[in-house]
């Protein structure tokens, strides 16, 4: 979560609460990705086999 924070990718808060709590949350930034992040698990679903055989490993 460090580096997402330092990339811009998220927001950190910390919360007064007890026990502590830190809360996280999409930028602007982040949110851009979205429908890349979309298309590549919609080809993944397209690509993924789901027979018997896909399940085994060598």
């Amino acid at each position: 979560m460090d580096r997402l924070e330092t990339m811009g990718l998220v927001d950190r808060r910390v919360i007064s609460t007890t026990p502590p709590a830190t809360r996280y949350s999409a930028t602007a930034v982040s949110r851009e990705l979205r429908p890349i992040l979309d298309g590549l698990a919609s080809w993944g679903a397209a690509h993924t086999r789901t027979t018997p055989e896909a399940d085994r490993t060598a």
